[in-house]
């Protein structure tokens, strides 16, 4: 829709439309949740600071729906002031379990061993099928295999989901190895276990993407 044009160009260009921005608070409230989250990701891409509280309150409502509360996560990372990065440790430490790792993916942006700190309790709670998106964004981060690595060394996981661990850190291109040891060991796995390369991580990239 417009908004999420809007605020695809804000991030990429740094393009900010003229006029009362703050109006977008008028937005938040509609019934849409696909508009309220619209709106929520351009008061993060445009950092539209007087509507931080709004959009805070809005990631941690339970009255509202996923994908509105995922946008409001999606701007507190973007807006990334000490409120919302509490708003996001918050969530990613006891939210509901369908924004917690959202909220640890947008708090890795900001504050990278705290976001793996909650990522290894996240990790050693859900289903393998939840747990790519996460192991994705430390993966590819600077800095985020060696602290998820940190993390993972004080932590048991399923087997299944350090697999999909392994799938995840395959698909970059270069794997780091202290990520592999930690994942290998957090999931009881072979050591032997290695991440996977040249056709299969074309297929697994496929798969998780």
């Amino acid at each position: 829709g417009l908004l999420d044009t809007l605020g695809g160009a804000a991030r990429s260009r740094n393009v900010r439309p003229n006029g009362d921005l703050a109006r977008l608070g008028n937005v938040l409230d509609d019934k849409d949740d696909a508009v309220k989250a619209a709106a929520a990701r351009a008061v993060g891409a445009w950092k539209i600071m007087s509507l931080r509280d709004r959009v805070n309150t809005l990631a941690k409502s339970k009255n509202v729906g996923i994908p509105a509360r995922i946008g409001a996560i999606e701007a507190a990372a973007n807006l990334g002031d000490p409120e919302s990065r509490e708003t996001l440790a918050a969530l990613g430490k006891t939210g509901d379990l369908a924004v917690r790792g959202p909220a640890i993916i947008g708090l890795s942006s900001l504050n990278l061993d705290a976001a793996a700190a909650l990522a290894a309790t996240y990790l050693a709670e859900i289903m393998p099928t939840d747990a790519a998106p996460v192991f994705q964004a430390f993966a590819e981060r600077k800095g985020g295999p060696a602290s998820l690595a940190r993390a993972l060394a004080i932590t048991s996981i399923k087997a299944d989901v350090a697999k999909i661990g392994l799938r995840v850190v395959g698909t970059t291109g270069r794997p780091e190895s202290t990520l592999v040891d930690a994942i290998n060991k957090a999931g009881k796995l072979s050591m032997a276990a290695k991440p996977p390369t040249g056709v299969e991580r074309d297929r697994l990239l496929a798969e998780v993407g």
